[in-house]
């Protein structure tokens, strides 16, 4: 993984991991409450993700009846 093209992403990663922690310190968290925070980012990134994917599949293969429609409002 030592390419040089690896390498500003993995600094950007790193100081954003450090800098994220530093500002969870500073306002009274502590590495584990930081620690869990950064598990549950995880895994509502992933799950959105994956329900997104399934709806896309979904629609897709012509599964999918749901449709979301713009209508004019009633002027009154």
């Amino acid at each position: 993984i030592m390419s040089p093209w690896a390498t500003p992403f993995i600094y950007v990663f790193c100081v954003k991991t450090l800098y994220s922690l530093y500002e969870a310190l500073l306002s009274g968290d502590t590495l584990k409450g930081w620690w869990n925070g950064q598990r549950m980012w995880m895994v509502k990134r992933i799950t959105s993700y994956l329900y997104g994917f399934i709806d896309t599949i979904r629609k897709l293969l012509g599964l999918s009846k749901m449709s979301f429609e713009i209508t004019a409002k009633l002027q009154g």
